[in-house]
């Protein structure tokens, strides 16, 4: 699995509700705290973070919905998108995404 620019996020597993998403370098996983400003993404106010964003501009949540456009939980920032967790912006890795509220509420 190639960790370059140009990397596409990609389902690599999916069962009852669940996926596991491969998170490319520069993809953000937004959620409550990057809504509100909060600084998740392992950097603070004037360390950049803003520069990345505009330059990439690319968010994890966009990427489900248009995967998963009949599921709530993608529309949801209170449950952050259906996402368990959270990566930092320049770090790449695997997130667990659940597509339905039983899904998330059972992990």
């Amino acid at each position: 699995m190639g960790e370059g620019e140009g990397d596409w996020p990609r389902i690599l597993h999916q069962s009852e509700g669940v996926s596991v998403i491969y998170k490319p370098p520069g993809w953000e996983v937004n959620g409550r705290s990057s809504a509100s400003g909060d600084a998740e993404d392992g950097a603070g106010e004037g360390s950049g973070t803003s520069e990345l964003k505009a330059s990439h501009g690319q968010r994890i949540s966009e990427y489900v919905q248009s995967v998963f456009p009949e599921a709530k939980t993608v529309y949801d920032d209170l449950r952050d998108h259906g996402f368990l967790h959270r990566l930092d912006l320049p770090s790449s890795g695997l997130l667990l995404h659940a597509s339905s509220y039983r899904a998330l509420m059972s992990m």
